[in-house]
């Protein structure tokens, strides 16, 4: 039911087999390629899965061993207003959708990238420190408000690079089975919002692009007063082919479930329950080994109603 994606290492130089190793240990049985440490080839990926009787049911953006720029490895330079940047990430996307449906991954998860905004994430991280110690105020409300109205006027031109980006990676994967998801993102300054993915999805007729949803980026907006993790699920959960579960602690995310307290998961029970959505455990490297098992134990638990 839960997968785990390989984003976690427990630190050190692991390769990919020792991570899934690891996680099978766990009582994991699928996993997500996901951004990681873990050295691995792509022509290995496919023995490794079947080798150890795995599936891979999805590929995080960008999944290649060809060289790129490593400040991409995220695939966030899809909104880039460099053209050439923009359509390197667009081919690395396309390479990536190919090598997930060889391994017949039903999703890659793609970050649309973000508007340019001076010193956007360390306003953002400041914003979180000022709530941790002071709650959020009308003061803190003003501020973020101003941003936002700035990062409204400033977000045509990224937000058509995005338009022209995702057409090409519609036009480029044609016939492929593979969904192609957008992730819901982290800081204020980065794409999309809700309404500017509701857009998205009125602007593109295809049924390959959905959302994918991160409860954790979910809950650093709700902790920050921007907008709450409703404006997500009660709009896109028809369009949603996948989740990341983790914890949260204030502005802290990524951690095992049932290690934070900020996660109301018995609210997303219904879509733990949904076989049509892949539901991806997404823990940050460095957490022991142990806590794989738990989190397993912890949200199986709470899908059977136990």
């Amino acid at each position: 039911m839960f997968a785990l994606s390989t984003a976690w290492v427990p630190g050190g130089n692991y390769k990919l087999a020792d991570i899934i190793t690891l996680g099978k240990k766990a009582g994991f049985s699928s996993f997500e390629l996901g951004v990681t440490s873990a050295k691995f080839k792509v022509a290995e990926l496919k023995s490794l899965a079947d080798s150890n009787c795995i599936s891979i049911i999805s590929v995080h953006n960008i999944c290649t061993d060809k060289s790129f720029d490593e400040a991409n490895l995220r695939g966030d330079f899809l909104s880039s207003l460099d053209k050439k940047t923009r359509k390197n990430t667009v081919s690395m996307t396309l390479e990536t959708i190919r090598i997930a449906e060889s391994l017949k991954a039903s999703s890659v998860i793609l970050h649309l990238g973000n508007v340019e905004m001076r010193h956007a994430k360390r306003k953002h991280l400041g914003f979180c420190k000022y709530v941790s110690q002071l709650g959020i105020t009308k003061e803190l409300v003003q501020v973020i408000n101003r941003l936002l109205v700035m990062r409204k006027k400033a977000s045509k031109p990224y937000i058509d690079a995005v338009y022209e980006s995702i057409r090409e990676i519609l036009d480029g994967s044609k016939g492929s089975p593979v969904n192609i998801a957008m992730e819901n993102r982290y800081f204020f300054n980065e794409i999309p919002f809700p309404d500017e993915l509701a857009a998205i999805f009125k602007a593109f007729d295809d049924p390959r692009l959905k959302y994918w949803h991160d409860m954790g980026h979910a809950n650093m907006f709700s902790y920050l007063g921007i907008f709450k993790e409703s404006a997500w699920l009660d709009n896109f959960a028809g369009r949603m082919a996948g989740m990341h579960i983790h914890d949260a602690l204030k502005s802290r995310d990524h951690m095992p479930p049932g290690k934070g307290s900020d996660i109301d998961f018995s609210r997303h029970v219904k879509y733990f329950r949904d076989d049509s959505i892949s539901k991806v455990v997404e823990i940050a490297a460095g957490w022991p080994a142990e806590d794989l098992k738990s989190s397993r134990e912890f949200l199986e638990k709470l899908a059977s109603g136990q």
